[in-house]
C-alpha cells in the first residue's frame, strides 16, 4: 500500500485511481497462493460456490 500511498500524504478520493490501485495489487502473484493471483483465487472461490448451488 505504501507504494501507492506513501506515510503523510493524504490518501485521495479519486475513484479512477483507487481502481487503478485495487486492480494492480490484485493482480499481483503471491507466493501464499502458490504464485496465483488474488483475482485468480477470488474467481475459483466465486467458481466453486456457484457450482454447489
Amino acid at each position: 500500500m505504501r507504494e501507492f500511498f506513501p506515510k503523510g500524504v493524504p490518501i485521495t478520493a479519486d475513484p479512477n485511481y483507487l481502481a487503478m490501485v485495487a486492480a494492480e495489487i490484485n493482480d499481483r502473484p503471491r507466493k501464499i497462493f502458490d504464485w496465483k493471483k488474488p483475482s485468480e483465487i477470488f474467481a475459483e472461490l466465486v467458481e466453486a460456490d456457484a457450482s454447489t448451488d
